[in-house]
C-alpha cells in the first residue's frame, strides 16, 4: 500500500507531506481546489509523461515520491530482482519510489534511489497502484485483462500454469520436428555425396596428427638418401669411374713418373746411404722426399676410401618408403584441398559425414519418437486447457451474476453486464488457453451487448468498474486502488451505496477516493480536504487531515454549501453514524 506520498514544486503544490493507511481515504473539496493536481503527482509517480509546465514557477524542478508498504511474497519483489534492483530482505519492505522534472524539461525516475526508465516504473508501479478514472478506462477496455480479471476471480492459477507448461512443451517438441524434418530433406538430397565422399575418405582412412608424422618421415627420409647420394659421389671422385680417373690412381700415376726418372741405382744408394754429401735441394735428394709424401697421400686417399664405404654401407636408403610417403601426404593434402578443410580435420570430417547418413537411415525411428512426443504433448495440453474453459464457464456465469447484483444499487439496475466467454480458433490458441473473455455490457433493455468501452458512458463505466472491484477485492494483487470521482452523476441512495461499495474495497486493499459527494465522504476511514490557499502574490494546494469535529464540518459544507446550517449538521451526523 502507499504509506508516504512527497511532493514538491508541481504545480500549484509547493510542499506537501502525506501518510496513508489501510482503508478508504476520501479526499474532498471545493471546485478547483487543486484535487486534479494530487492526481497528476500520482500518475507522475506511475510513469505519466513529465514536462517542465508542471514545475511551480521559480522552482528549479519538481519532484514526488512515495513510500510503498509491500508484503514479501508480493511479485514485484521478483520483478525488481530481474532488472538488477537490489532491496532489502526483511519480512515486510518498503520501497521508495521517486520522479524528478527538471526546469529543462528533462525527467528522471528512481526505484529504491536506483535511477530506471519509464518503462520499467510503469511495469512495477501498475502491480502497486491503480487510478481509476472516467478518462482513463483503458485497462478495464483491454480484453487481455478482462481474461486475468477472471481467472483472478476463479482461482484459476493452478491450471494456467498447466497450461502454459504443456503448451511449451508442445511447442517445443513441434519445433524439433519440423527443425527435423527439413535437415532430414536437405541431407537426403545429399545422400548420394555423402556415400561417395565417405567411401572416399574410407579408403584413405585418414588419421589424427598423421600429416605431422607423414612430414616428418618424408624428411627424415630425404635428408638419408641426399647423404647416400653425397657418399656415392665423394667414392666416386676418390675411385674414379668410366674415363674419369680417381685421385688416388692420379697419385699412383705421378708415383711411377717419377720413379721412372731415377735409376734403380740411385734409388738404391740414397736407400742406403741417407747421409750423403750432394747438396740438400738436389734431385737424388727431394725426389724420394716426394715419392713418400705421395705414399703417404695414397694411403690417406685408402683410409678415407674405406670409412666411405663403411658408412655408404651403414646408412639404409628405401626410396619405395620415401615414394609411399609422398603419395600418402600428396593424398591426404588434396583430398583436404577438396573439402575446403586441414588434413588434421579429414578424420572428424568423415565422422560428421557418417553421423548424417546415419542420420538418414536412423531418420524414421526418430521421427516416429518426435510424432509420438508431439501426439502426447498435445493431449496434455488439450486435456489442461478445456479444464481451463470448463473453470472460465463456469466463473464466467458466476462473476456475471454477481455483478449484476451490485448494480441496481449503483443506479445501474437497468443494465445487464455478461462475460462473454467463446473458443478461439486453433490459430490463436496459446499459453493462455483456448478461450476469449470478454466483459460486455447492455445498459438499457433493447440494447444488444457491446463491449464495456463501446456500450457505456464514462460515468457507467466507473460504476461498472467500481462494482468488479468489490467483487474481485480480495483476490487482485494492487496494493492500492485511486478512484477519481466514481460518484459523478450520483446522489443520494445512488452515491451512498458507491461509498458502501468503496469502503469494502477498503477493507480488502488500500482505496483513495476523490469525491463531490457528501455520502461517500462519510464511508472514508481517513478524511482530507485539499484547499486553495493564496499567499505573498501567489496560490498553492494543500491537502489537509482532518479530525472528527473538521470532518463533521466539512461533510456539512458538501451538504449545505457555502453556509453551513444546523440541519446540515446534523445531516452531516447522520451520514456518518449510517456509514458504520
Amino acid at each position: 500500500m502507499l504509506s508516504c506520498l512527497s511532493v514538491r514544486n508541481i504545480l500549484l503544490i509547493e510542499s506537501l507531506d502525506l501518510s496513508f493507511e489501510k482503508g478508504l481515504t476520501v479526499l474532498t473539496g471545493e471546485t478547483g481546489a487543486g484535487k486534479s493536481i494530487l492526481l497528476e503527482t500520482l500518475s507522475l509517480l506511475m510513469g505519466a509523461r513529465g514536462s517542465a509546465s508542471l514545475i511551480r514557477p521559480k522552482a528549479d524542478q519538481g519532484t514526488v515520491s512515495g513510500s510503498f508498504e509491500i508484503p514479501k511474497n508480493h511479485p514485484v519483489w521478483q520483478q525488481l530482482k530481474a532488472h538488477g534492483i537490489s532491496v532489502s530482505d526483511e519480512e515486510d519492505s518498503f520501497l521508495t519510489i521517486r520522479r524528478v522534472l527538471e526546469k529543462d524539461g528533462r525527467s528522471r525516475a528512481f526505484i529504491a534511489d536506483q535511477p530506471v526508465s519509464l518503462t520499467l516504473l510503469k511495469e512495477i508501479t501498475s502491480s502497486l497502484m491503480e487510478i481509476q478514472a472516467q478518462h482513463a478506462q483503458i485497462r478495464l477496455m483491454d480484453p487481455s485483462v478482462h481474461l486475468e480479471l477472471l481467472d483472478l476471480y476463479a482461482e484459476n492459477e493452478k491450471l494456467k500454469k498447466s497450461v502454459k507448461t504443456f503448451w511449451e512443451k508442445w511447442q517445443d517438441i513441434l519445433q524439433k520436428r519440423n527443425h527435423h524434418l527439413s535437415q532430414i530433406e536437405k541431407i537426403t538430397r545429399e545422400k548420394e555425396w555423402l556415400e561417395h565422399t565417405i567411401e572416399s575418405l574410407e579408403r584413405l582412412s585418414p588419421q589424427p596428427q598423421e600429416e605431422k608424422e607423414l612430414t616428418e618421415l618424408r624428411i627424415s627420409l630425404q635428408n638419408q638418401n641426399r647423404r647416400a647420394e653425397a657418399i656415392a659421389q665423394a667414392e666416386r671422385e676418390l675411385r674414379g669411374s668410366g674415363k674419369y680417373q680417381g685421385a688416388s690412381a692420379t697419385i699412383r700415376n705421378t708415383m711411377r713418373i717419377i720413379e721412372r726418372l731415377l735409376p734403380a741405382a740411385t734409388l738404391q744408394e740414397i736407400e742406403d746411404n741417407p747421409t750423403t754429401d750432394k747438396a740438400d735441394d738436389s734431385w737424388e735428394v727431394r725426389a724420394p722426399e716426394i715419392l713418400s709424401a705421395l705414399g703417404e697421400a695414397d694411403n690417406a686417399l685408402a683410409e678415407a676410401e674405406n670409412l666411405l664405404n663403411f658408412l655408404g654401407n651403414d646408412l639404409i636408403t628405401d626410396t619405395h618408403l620415401l615414394e609411399e610417403t609422398e603419395e600418402r601426404l600428396f593424398a591426404l593434402r588434396a583430398e583436404a584441398r577438396k573439402h575446403n578443410i586441414t588434413v588434421e580435420n579429414l578424420a572428424s570430417f568423415l565422422e560428421e559425414l557418417q553421423t548424417k547418413l546415419s542420420s538418414i537411415e536412423n531418420a524414421q525411428t526418430y521421427q516416429e519418437s518426435l510424432e509420438k512426443d508431439l501426439l502426447a504433448a498435445q493431449k496434455s495440453y488439450h486435456e489442461s486447457a478445456d479444464k481451463l474453459s470448463t473453470s472460465r464457464a463456469k466463473a464466467a456465469l458466476a462473476l456475471g451474476k454477481t455483478v449484476n447484483k451490485e448494480l441496481p444499487s449503483l443506479k445501474l439496475e437497468n443494465a445487464i453486464f455478461e462475460v462473454k466467454h467463446t473458443d478461439l480458433p486453433e490459430a490463436k490458441w496459446g499459453l493462455n488457453g483456448k478461450d476469449s473473455i470478454v466483459f460486455t455490457v447492455a445498459p438499457n433493455p433493447g440494447l444488444p451487448a457491446a463491449p464495456l468501452g463501446k456500450g457505456a458512458s464514462g460515468g457507467e463505466l466507473s460504476r461498472l468498474l467500481l462494482a468488479l472491484h468489490v467483487t474481485l477485492a480480495e483476490k487482485e494483487s494492487t496494493g492500492c486502488l485511486i478512484f477519481d470521482e466514481v460518484d459523478s452523476g450520483a446522489g443520494g441512495p445512488t452515491a451512498a451505496a458507491i461509498g458502501n461499495r468503496l469502503h469494502r474495497i477498503g477493507m480488502q486493499r488500500q482505496t483513495l477516493a476523490v469525491t463531490h459527494s457528501p455520502q461517500v465522504a462519510a464511508y472514508g476511514d481517513a478524511h482530507y480536504r485539499i484547499s486553495k490557499i493564496p499567499k505573498k502574490g501567489s496560490t498553492r494546494t494543500e491537502i489537509t487531515p482532518l479530525s472528527s469535529e473538521e470532518r463533521l464540518e466539512e461533510i456539512a459544507r458538501m451538504l449545505a454549501g457555502e453556509t453551513i446550517t444546523i440541519s446540515a449538521r446534523e445531516a452531516a451526523k447522520t451520514l456518518l453514524r449510517e456509514s458504520l
